[in-house]
């Protein structure tokens, strides 16, 4: 099979001509790069599976512009499920510069960009093998993509190459899995297999399984190594709080099974400690009997005459009723601003009726003595699946704002209630949008497991999105604000706190400890017995302090470190 050629015309980012230290990774331009014919060879050992990048949008631009693929590129842009199956695609183009962006003027740039070079669409873990020995032997680096799914740019990478493990499908339901820390149901899953297919699967046996909102979003990749937070975390935990065992390829090439019982230490770090420890080739998933499920949407505004100490005040209470919320295995997802609130929804795995209505009594309650008029809906569904794909709503692929995220402890919502409302304010009032998602992962709501996830997580009811988009503001002010001005209100909040690694800000201060908190030292450890040439970098993973990406793209090691 002919590797897919880049157009001749295509225009690489500016590299250097001299030799390269070995401290740095090769990229296209140097005299180091591996010539045509050695990437023809790794391409005869993954047997026809290696992919020379070319950009999906490059029928929008110069010379291979052509009008109705470009239109047919454009219609399906903002479609996730569509762009996570082209193997150079990011949900956030801005971390591969925008490059043939096809939203963009014909004339616009279109180049290879922080694509990687060559992508291998994986089929065994043999061609994960092969993909890392070629990228250690020839000094190349290194990025593993699922769909693309990403707020830190960590699937991308100039020059790199790219481990595609999205078509690994494989689903099995493991009626009576037994392992040393659990006995029964589980569902084991292919590196490639995405939300919706996981749910859809585990639906038809009759189970549930906690994913993401996002039906794109994989499910046994960054998702997990992150923690993966869930519409029913505050029922069953994260996702890396259901992992059973790993097949993982590791630096070396091997497969090994990562489990309580074997590789225990790697089986740890990977439930949850983030990415950069190996290709995960298959993850097995605690699953669980599925259940009825209740949701209810609801919505109001500043309008009518409501003042906005009234609509303060409201927002105010419905913090303090999130604990109950969480206490009863709910999740929210709420969005607000300075003049509107909209929870959408709020999902409540087996509760009936009645008791959700019973729950959210208390602020229909509170918004009718403060006279703001507003909209409540209350609906039951017989599985969790149905109620998922009725009440969650489906984002699409778009930009990738720049964010902040936070944690918010129990502690902060019901012993520092004014300084929440004042750290809120403040945010909205210089313009942010705000997103909280209620859940509540304890430890004993996640059947007590030993991993790596951020032990933040663990007295939170609250993870808070900050972002927001001012057209009138130059993209530096605008990443000052979010990362120094709003994230540093929320770090002055939560001074002990922490976020979540998946949804947060590319430029955290201190990411160490708001990713990982007190994991970070064994983690490392970890990291370094597994891969102790440094293979698997991204982006504020484990490790990633050791590295710095020049303005040309090159990664080298940081001196001194």
């Amino acid at each position: 099979m002919k590797i897919t050629a880049l157009s001749p015309t295509f225009l690489l980012l500016q590299a250097t001509t001299a030799a390269v230290s070995s401290t740095c990774r090769v990229i296209p331009g140097d005299p180091e790069w591996p010539s045509e014919c050695l990437w023809n060879g790794l391409n005869s050992t993954v047997k026809g599976h290696l992919i020379k990048t070319a950009p999906v949008g490059q029928v929008c631009h110069g010379p291979t512009f052509d009008a109705v693929k470009c239109d047919e590129v454009k219609s399906k842009w903002n479609d996730p499920n569509w762009r996570s199956s082209i193997p150079e695609a990011i949900m956030s183009p801005s971390f591969a510069n925008n490059s043939c962006d096809p939203m963009a003027p014909k004339e616009a740039n279109c180049s290879l960009g922080g694509f990687a070079a060559y992508s291998i669409n994986v089929t065994s873990p043999e061609d994960i093998s092969a993909g890392l020995k070629f990228a250690q032997d020839k000094n190349v680096r290194l990025v593993v993509k699922n769909t693309g799914h990403d707020y830190l740019g960590r699937s991308v990478g100039f020059g790199s190459l790219s481990i595609w493990t999205h078509n690994l499908k494989d689903k099995t339901f493991v009626p009576n899995y037994s392992g040393k820390t659990y006995q029964g149901p589980a569902v084991k899953v292919g590196a490639g297999v995405q939300v919706l297919e996981a749910y859809e699967f585990a639906n038809q046996h009759g189970y549930m399984i906690v994913g993401g909102e996002c039906q794109s979003v994989g499910l046994a990749g960054g998702y997990t190594a992150g923690g993966g937070q869930s519409p029913l975390s505050s029922y069953a935990g994260l996702a890396a709080d259901q992992t059973l065992e790993f097949d993982v390829v590791t630096a070396d090439g091997k497969l090994l099974r990562a489990a309580p019982d074997e590789n225990g230490d790697l089986y740890w770090a990977l439930s949850g400690g983030g990415p950069g420890y190996g290709v995960v080739w298959s993850v097995t998933y605690k699953v669980y009997k599925d259940v009825p499920v209740t949701g209810t949407k609801l919505d109001f505004s500043k309008s009518n005459g409501t003042t906005d100490a009234s609509y303060w005040e409201a927002i105010d209470f419905w913090h303090s009723l999130v604990p109950n919320i969480t206490d009863l295995g709910g999740y929210t997802f709420t969005i607000y601003g300075s003049d509107s609130f909209s929870m959408s929804p709020l999902l409540v795995p087996n509760r009936t009726l009645d008791e959700v209505l019973r729950l959210i009594q208390p602020f229909h309650d509170k918004l009718g003595s403060l006279g703001i008029e507003y909209s409540s809906t209350t609906e039951s569904f017989p599985a969790y699946l149905g109620a998922w794909k009725a009440l969650i709503g489906q984002e699409g692929a778009g930009e990738g704002a720049h964010l902040t995220t936070r944690l918010l402890s129990r502690n902060t919502l019901l012993e520092s209630p004014q300084q929440l409302s004042k750290v809120v304010r403040k945010m909205t009032d210089d313009g942010a949008q705000l997103l909280e998602m209620a859940i509540g992962a304890k430890m004993s709501v996640a059947g007590n497991p030993d991993n790596a996830v951020n032990p933040a997580w663990r007295n939170a009811d609250i993870l808070l999105f900050a972002s927001g988009v001012d057209d009138n503001s130059t993209q530096a002010s605008i990443d000052n604000r979010v990362t120094q001005v709003w994230a540093g209100l929320l770090r002055d909040l939560t001074p002990n706190g922490g976020t979540y690694m998946n949804e947060a800000d590319v430029y955290e201060v201190d990411f160490q400890k708001s990713f990982y908190g007190a994991n970070y030292d064994r983690l490392l450890l970890i990291k370094k017995k597994y891969d102790p040439q440094g293979l698997f970098y991204a982006t504020t993973a484990v490790g990633s302090e050791a590295w710095i990406r020049q303005d040309n793209g090159r990664l080298c090691k940081r001196p001194g470190i």
